[in-house]
Protein backbone atom coordinates (compact mmCIF):
# COMPACT_ATOMS: atom_id res chain seq x y z
CA UNK A 1 0.00 0.00 0.00
CA UNK A 2 1.12 3.24 -1.09
CA UNK A 3 0.31 6.97 1.08
CA UNK A 4 0.26 10.07 -1.05
CA UNK A 5 -0.35 12.05 1.86
CA UNK A 6 -1.98 15.68 0.70
CA UNK A 7 -3.29 18.30 3.07
CA UNK A 8 -6.76 19.79 1.57
CA UNK A 9 -9.12 22.76 2.69
CA UNK A 10 -12.70 22.15 2.24
CA UNK A 11 -14.59 25.03 0.55
CA UNK A 12 -17.85 24.27 0.98
CA UNK A 13 -18.26 22.84 -3.06
CA UNK A 14 -20.96 20.17 -3.31
CA UNK A 15 -20.86 17.26 -5.76
CA UNK A 16 -23.63 17.27 -9.03
CA UNK A 17 -26.55 16.16 -7.58
CA UNK A 18 -26.21 18.06 -4.11
CA UNK A 19 -28.51 20.34 -3.01
CA UNK A 20 -32.29 21.18 -1.59
CA UNK A 21 -33.69 22.04 -5.04
CA UNK A 22 -31.12 18.65 -7.31
CA UNK A 23 -33.27 16.60 -9.26
CA UNK A 24 -34.44 13.09 -8.29
CA UNK A 25 -34.65 10.71 -11.08
CA UNK A 26 -38.79 9.28 -11.07
CA UNK A 27 -38.80 5.86 -11.14
CA UNK A 28 -41.90 4.18 -12.35
CA UNK A 29 -42.97 0.54 -12.53
CA UNK A 30 -41.28 -1.24 -15.57
CA UNK A 31 -42.50 0.08 -18.61
CA UNK A 32 -45.08 1.82 -20.27
CA UNK A 33 -47.55 -0.37 -20.86
CA UNK A 34 -47.93 -0.34 -16.66
CA UNK A 35 -48.34 3.53 -16.26
CA UNK A 36 -50.87 3.17 -18.91
CA UNK A 37 -52.61 0.47 -17.28
CA UNK A 38 -52.82 2.21 -13.88
CA UNK A 39 -54.55 5.17 -15.35
CA UNK A 40 -56.32 2.78 -17.19
CA UNK A 41 -58.02 1.26 -13.95
CA UNK A 42 -58.01 4.76 -11.71
CA UNK A 43 -54.71 3.03 -9.51
CA UNK A 44 -52.42 5.90 -10.55
CA UNK A 45 -53.14 8.32 -7.86
CA UNK A 46 -52.42 5.43 -5.29
CA UNK A 47 -49.47 4.13 -7.28
CA UNK A 48 -47.64 7.71 -7.26
CA UNK A 49 -48.58 7.77 -3.31
CA UNK A 50 -46.84 4.63 -2.83
CA UNK A 51 -43.92 5.44 -4.60
CA UNK A 52 -43.46 8.89 -3.24
CA UNK A 53 -44.21 7.41 0.46
CA UNK A 54 -41.02 5.19 -1.24
CA UNK A 55 -38.69 7.94 -2.04
CA UNK A 56 -39.04 6.39 -6.01
CA UNK A 57 -37.52 3.80 -4.77
CA UNK A 58 -36.58 1.46 -8.06
CA UNK A 59 -36.82 -1.96 -6.11
CA UNK A 60 -39.06 -1.11 -3.04
CA UNK A 61 -39.43 -3.47 -0.49
CA UNK A 62 -42.81 -4.63 -0.16
CA UNK A 63 -44.43 -5.55 3.52
CA UNK A 64 -47.95 -6.75 4.36
CA UNK A 65 -49.19 -7.41 7.82
CA UNK A 66 -50.21 -5.48 10.98
CA UNK A 67 -48.16 -4.24 14.26
CA UNK A 68 -50.21 -2.84 17.74
CA UNK A 69 -48.77 -0.97 20.62
CA UNK A 70 -49.98 -1.30 23.79
CA UNK A 71 -49.76 0.53 27.13
CA UNK A 72 -48.21 -2.36 29.54
CA UNK A 73 -49.13 -1.07 32.14
CA UNK A 74 -53.05 0.09 31.30
CA UNK A 75 -53.22 -2.66 28.63
CA UNK A 76 -55.32 0.59 26.83
CA UNK A 77 -54.11 0.40 22.43
CA UNK A 78 -51.99 3.44 21.96
CA UNK A 79 -52.00 2.78 18.34
CA UNK A 80 -52.21 0.62 15.40
CA UNK A 81 -51.17 -0.14 11.70
CA UNK A 82 -52.23 -2.13 9.12
CA UNK A 83 -50.69 -2.19 5.66
CA UNK A 84 -54.54 -2.46 3.83
CA UNK A 85 -54.68 1.21 5.25
CA UNK A 86 -51.11 2.37 3.14
CA UNK A 87 -51.94 2.95 -0.97
CA UNK A 88 -52.43 0.05 -2.83
CA UNK A 89 -53.04 -2.32 0.69
CA UNK A 90 -49.11 -2.91 0.69
CA UNK A 91 -46.74 -1.17 2.52
CA UNK A 92 -43.51 0.71 0.63
CA UNK A 93 -39.93 1.15 1.88
CA UNK A 94 -36.41 1.74 0.46
CA UNK A 95 -34.04 -1.02 -0.39
CA UNK A 96 -31.14 1.17 0.48
CA UNK A 97 -29.07 -0.18 -2.14
CA UNK A 98 -26.03 2.40 -2.19
CA UNK A 99 -25.34 1.14 -5.86
CA UNK A 100 -26.41 3.94 -8.54
CA UNK A 101 -26.67 1.20 -11.22
CA UNK A 102 -29.15 -0.93 -9.07
CA UNK A 103 -31.43 1.87 -7.65
CA UNK A 104 -30.22 5.93 -8.43
CA UNK A 105 -32.64 7.46 -5.64
CA UNK A 106 -31.69 5.57 -2.89
CA UNK A 107 -27.85 5.73 -4.34
CA UNK A 108 -28.43 9.56 -4.45
CA UNK A 109 -30.09 9.88 -0.84
CA UNK A 110 -27.14 7.72 0.46
CA UNK A 111 -24.46 10.32 -1.33
CA UNK A 112 -26.37 13.15 0.13
CA UNK A 113 -26.26 11.53 3.69
CA UNK A 114 -22.94 10.71 3.12
CA UNK A 115 -21.69 14.00 2.09
CA UNK A 116 -23.05 15.85 4.88
CA UNK A 117 -21.85 13.64 7.67
CA UNK A 118 -18.25 13.96 5.94
CA UNK A 119 -18.72 17.81 5.27
CA UNK A 120 -19.59 18.66 9.03
CA UNK A 121 -16.49 16.02 10.02
CA UNK A 122 -14.76 18.54 7.81
CA UNK A 123 -16.18 22.47 8.72
CA UNK A 124 -18.39 21.88 11.51
CA UNK A 125 -22.29 21.56 11.61
CA UNK A 126 -25.03 18.67 12.72
CA UNK A 127 -23.77 19.11 16.32
CA UNK A 128 -20.07 19.09 15.36
CA UNK A 129 -18.26 21.99 16.86
CA UNK A 130 -17.06 25.15 13.68
CA UNK A 131 -13.87 24.74 15.52
CA UNK A 132 -12.98 21.35 13.55
CA UNK A 133 -12.22 23.99 10.57
CA UNK A 134 -8.93 24.55 12.43
CA UNK A 135 -7.72 21.16 13.38
CA UNK A 136 -5.26 19.06 11.32
CA UNK A 137 -7.05 17.37 8.47
CA UNK A 138 -5.41 14.97 6.30
CA UNK A 139 -6.79 13.48 2.32
CA UNK A 140 -5.05 9.91 2.39
CA UNK A 141 -5.26 8.32 -0.86
CA UNK A 142 -4.13 3.85 -0.29
CA UNK A 143 -3.71 2.53 -3.31
CA UNK A 144 -3.31 -1.34 -4.77
CA UNK A 145 0.61 -2.38 -5.91
CA UNK A 146 1.07 -3.06 -9.40
CA UNK A 147 -0.04 -6.72 -10.68
CA UNK A 148 1.32 -6.05 -13.97
CA UNK A 149 1.51 -3.25 -16.75
CA UNK A 150 -2.08 -1.98 -17.66
CA UNK A 151 -3.41 0.35 -20.01
CA UNK A 152 -4.25 3.19 -18.61
CA UNK A 153 -5.30 6.86 -19.17
CA UNK A 154 -2.72 9.50 -18.37
CA UNK A 155 -3.61 12.96 -16.61
CA UNK A 156 -1.96 15.31 -18.79
CA UNK A 157 -3.53 13.23 -22.35
CA UNK A 158 -0.22 11.46 -23.06
CA UNK A 159 0.52 7.64 -24.79
CA UNK A 160 -0.88 4.82 -22.76
CA UNK A 161 2.69 3.08 -22.53
CA UNK A 162 5.32 4.75 -25.01
CA UNK A 163 8.56 3.26 -25.73
CA UNK A 164 11.06 4.00 -28.20
CA UNK A 165 11.59 1.33 -30.80
CA UNK A 166 14.94 0.37 -28.77
CA UNK A 167 13.41 0.25 -25.51
CA UNK A 168 10.37 -1.97 -25.98
CA UNK A 169 10.05 -4.60 -24.29
CA UNK A 170 8.50 -7.83 -24.91
CA UNK A 171 7.19 -10.42 -22.26
CA UNK A 172 7.74 -14.25 -22.35
CA UNK A 173 4.56 -14.57 -24.30
CA UNK A 174 5.52 -12.52 -27.03
CA UNK A 175 3.37 -9.74 -26.44
CA UNK A 176 5.02 -5.91 -26.92
CA UNK A 177 4.76 -3.95 -23.30
CA UNK A 178 4.17 -0.82 -24.89
CA UNK A 179 1.36 1.21 -26.25
CA UNK A 180 1.11 4.01 -27.80
CA UNK A 181 -2.71 5.03 -27.96
CA UNK A 182 -4.33 7.88 -25.89
CA UNK A 183 -7.00 6.13 -23.63
CA UNK A 184 -10.34 7.50 -22.39
CA UNK A 185 -11.70 6.46 -19.18
CA UNK A 186 -14.53 4.72 -21.27
CA UNK A 187 -12.13 2.88 -23.96
CA UNK A 188 -12.81 -0.65 -22.87
CA UNK A 189 -9.15 -1.67 -23.41
CA UNK A 190 -8.78 1.14 -20.33
CA UNK A 191 -7.35 -0.86 -17.05
CA UNK A 192 -6.76 -4.20 -18.90
CA UNK A 193 -3.40 -5.78 -18.97
CA UNK A 194 -1.11 -5.47 -22.00
CA UNK A 195 -0.42 -8.79 -21.40
CA UNK A 196 -3.41 -11.77 -19.95
CA UNK A 197 -0.58 -14.04 -19.37
CA UNK A 198 1.62 -12.00 -17.73
CA UNK A 199 -0.65 -10.32 -14.91
CA UNK A 200 -0.71 -11.55 -11.44
CA UNK A 201 -4.27 -12.03 -11.29
CA UNK A 202 -4.10 -14.14 -8.11
CA UNK A 203 -2.47 -11.57 -6.25
CA UNK A 204 -5.24 -9.29 -7.18
CA UNK A 205 -7.96 -11.58 -5.64
CA UNK A 206 -5.56 -11.89 -2.66
CA UNK A 207 -5.43 -7.58 -2.68
CA UNK A 208 -9.20 -7.67 -3.11
CA UNK A 209 -9.96 -9.45 -0.63
CA UNK A 210 -7.51 -8.63 2.07
CA UNK A 211 -7.80 -5.03 1.67
CA UNK A 212 -10.90 -4.31 4.26
CA UNK A 213 -8.27 -6.36 6.71
CA UNK A 214 -5.33 -4.09 5.45
CA UNK A 215 -7.38 -0.93 6.88
CA UNK A 216 -8.34 -2.31 9.88
CA UNK A 217 -5.02 -3.09 10.72
CA UNK A 218 -3.90 0.40 9.38
CA UNK A 219 -6.07 2.39 11.93
CA UNK A 220 -5.02 0.24 14.62
CA UNK A 221 -0.84 1.23 13.36
CA UNK A 222 -1.93 4.47 13.50
CA UNK A 223 -3.14 5.40 16.84
CA UNK A 224 -0.15 3.08 18.03
CA UNK A 225 2.23 5.65 15.96
CA UNK A 226 0.42 8.32 17.02
CA UNK A 227 0.89 7.45 21.13
CA UNK A 228 4.56 6.98 20.43
CA UNK A 229 4.85 10.30 18.76
CA UNK A 230 3.23 11.41 21.82
CA UNK A 231 5.41 9.82 23.90
CA UNK A 232 2.51 8.06 25.74
CA UNK A 233 1.23 4.56 25.85
CA UNK A 234 -1.56 3.71 22.78
CA UNK A 235 -4.54 2.98 25.96
CA UNK A 236 -3.32 6.73 27.45
CA UNK A 237 -3.87 8.14 23.55
CA UNK A 238 -7.71 9.43 24.70
CA UNK A 239 -5.83 11.74 27.59
CA UNK A 240 -3.89 13.58 25.04
CA UNK A 241 -5.61 13.67 21.24
CA UNK A 242 -8.53 11.66 19.18
CA UNK A 243 -8.44 10.74 15.75
CA UNK A 244 -11.71 10.52 13.33
CA UNK A 245 -11.76 8.68 10.63
CA UNK A 246 -13.84 9.10 7.27
CA UNK A 247 -13.14 6.11 4.40
CA UNK A 248 -14.15 5.42 1.47
CA UNK A 249 -13.83 2.69 -1.19
CA UNK A 250 -12.79 3.24 -4.57
CA UNK A 251 -13.02 0.69 -8.02
CA UNK A 252 -9.67 1.87 -10.21
CA UNK A 253 -10.38 1.01 -13.68
CA UNK A 254 -7.99 -1.98 -13.25
CA UNK A 255 -10.72 -3.14 -11.01
CA UNK A 256 -8.84 -3.17 -7.87
CA UNK A 257 -10.14 -1.48 -4.86
CA UNK A 258 -8.17 1.55 -2.99
CA UNK A 259 -8.93 3.49 -0.03
CA UNK A 260 -9.60 7.41 -0.14
CA UNK A 261 -9.65 8.82 3.25
CA UNK A 262 -9.62 11.93 5.26
CA UNK A 263 -8.07 11.83 8.53
CA UNK A 264 -8.22 14.49 11.34
CA UNK A 265 -6.48 14.93 14.62
CA UNK A 266 -8.49 16.76 18.10
CA UNK A 267 -7.22 17.33 21.01
CA UNK A 268 -8.73 15.46 24.19
CA UNK A 269 -11.49 17.13 24.50
CA UNK A 270 -13.17 15.52 21.38
CA UNK A 271 -13.95 17.61 18.04
CA UNK A 272 -12.76 20.87 17.85
CA UNK A 273 -10.06 21.18 20.58
CA UNK A 274 -6.51 22.13 19.89
CA UNK A 275 -4.47 19.42 18.23
CA UNK A 276 -1.08 17.59 19.80
CA UNK A 277 1.09 17.76 16.87
CA UNK A 278 0.35 20.18 13.51
CA UNK A 279 0.02 18.60 9.83
CA UNK A 280 3.32 18.11 9.29
CA UNK A 281 4.01 15.70 12.09
CA UNK A 282 0.88 13.85 11.70
CA UNK A 283 2.05 13.14 8.05
CA UNK A 284 4.63 11.72 8.72
CA UNK A 285 3.07 9.37 11.60
CA UNK A 286 0.55 8.34 9.09
CA UNK A 287 3.31 7.44 6.22
CA UNK A 288 4.85 5.12 8.57
CA UNK A 289 1.94 3.87 10.25
CA UNK A 290 1.04 2.51 6.80
CA UNK A 291 4.39 1.38 5.88
CA UNK A 292 4.54 -0.76 9.09
CA UNK A 293 1.26 -3.11 7.71
CA UNK A 294 1.25 -6.50 6.58
CA UNK A 295 -1.13 -8.63 6.54
CA UNK A 296 -0.05 -12.34 5.52
CA UNK A 297 -2.12 -14.24 3.16
CA UNK A 298 -2.95 -18.40 3.62
CA UNK A 299 -1.69 -20.29 0.49
CA UNK A 300 -4.28 -20.34 -1.75
CA UNK A 301 -5.11 -23.02 -4.28
CA UNK A 302 -2.15 -23.88 -6.69
CA UNK A 303 0.75 -21.86 -4.25
CA UNK A 304 2.66 -23.90 -2.79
Amino acid sequence: MTTPVTVRSSNGAGFPGFGDHAPLELTTAPGDASILSRLLDGTHERFADALSSAGNCVRPIQLTGSSTTVDAGTGEVVSSFSSAQAPLGTLFTRCGNRRENKCAPCSRVYARDTFEMIRAGAVGGKTVPETVAANRLLFVTLTAPSFGFVHGVRADGGRCRPRSSDRVETCAHGVRLSCGARHAKEDEVTGSPLCWDCYDWTGAVVWQFHAPELWRRTTIALRRALAAALGVKPTKLGEVASIQYAKVAEYQARGLVHFHGLIRLDGADGPGSSAPVDAGVLGQVVSAAVASVVVEAPPGVGDR
